[in-house]
């Protein structure tokens, strides 16, 4: 009975904490400090198997964007469940935690992500700080080969990303490239790709498609590609105002540097697709 009351009293705390952050400074240092009381609750399993407040947390996170959780979150990685930190770890703002603590958080959370079960939920997490995360060489070591099979998985990211935003630089899709598993890299591409952020690495993604997404043996590869495309790009057309009802912080410059980015991108994918069945078209047979 104690434990089930105790239960309901911190769900109802935290209830009020994601309330009270939405009109707190994100400075608020009390703030800061109810939440690290509360937190560790999250790893408290309920009778039916539920995590204790984790919703009630996310929201929480969610609200504040989970910047001004930075000061208490390396402390806490060891406290909540593993569940937990696979599905708050999306809202740290991995570019202002120290270096040392962002490869011990990066251990910790890659060691939570292995062990966890996929569901659309966690996969979206999973993928959101892998490529959050990646364009730091020194943590890549850190990051299990198994984790980059999860893009094969394809979650939905939702329109504000920031791992689709900092993934896309040339120095991720190298990396993606080098693992040397073309149905990764696809997936990494169609992932990436969305009418929420601009290509960063756009003319290197061009180069990638060219060398290995070239040959008839790739066709279906590049229609997959090409649908996406054709997808992003209709989005995008149907204008600025009209994304803005569900990405409100859609800037016109981003919005302007994405349709250039990926009508690029189409670009050659229909130049390589070409000259690929040119090529067939050319050979005689035998």
């Amino acid at each position: 009975m104690v434990s089930v009351q105790l239960d309901e009293v911190s769900h109802l705390i935290t209830r009020k904490l994601g309330a009270t952050v939405e009109s707190v400074s994100l400075l608020d240092v009390p703030v800061c400090k109810a939440a690290s009381s509360l937190l560790p609750f999250a790893a408290r399993p309920e009778q039916h198997g539920r995590y204790v407040t984790l919703d009630a947390l996310l929201h929480t996170f969610r609200t504040s964007e989970g910047f001004i959780w930075n000061p208490i979150v390396p402390a806490l990685f060891d406290k909540i469940s593993p569940l937990t930190i696979v599905l708050i770890s999306p809202y740290v703002d991995w570019n202002s935690t120290s270096l040392a603590d962002r490869e011990s958080l990066v251990t910790q959370w890659a060691a939570a992500a292995s062990a966890a079960l996929y569901t659309e939920e966690v996969g979206q997490s999973v993928v959101d700080v892998l490529l959050q995360v990646s364009p730091w060489p020194f943590l890549l070591s850190r990051i299990p080969v198994d984790i980059w099979g999860w893009l094969k998985k394809r979650p939905s990211l939702p329109p504000k990303c920031h791992g689709r935003t900092l993934g896309s630089e040339d120095c991720v899709v190298r990396h993606v490239r080098a693992l040397g598993d073309i149905e990764i890299l696809k997936s990494y591409l169609l992932l990436v790709w969305s009418e929420w952020d601009s290509p960063w690495g756009s003319s290197y993604m061009c180069a990638v498609i060219r060398e290995d997404f070239g040959g008839v043996e790739m066709r279906g590869h590049r229609e997959d590609l090409l649908k996406h495309l054709d997808h992003v790009l209709g989005q995008l057309d149907r204008g600025l105002g009209y994304l803005r009802r569900q990405n409100r912080n859609l800037s016109s410059q981003l919005f302007q540097e994405a349709k250039e980015g990926y009508r690029m991108i189409k670009g050659e994918l229909l130049e390589v697709d070409r000259e690929a069945m040119e090529t067939q078209t050319c050979t005689p047979a035998r």
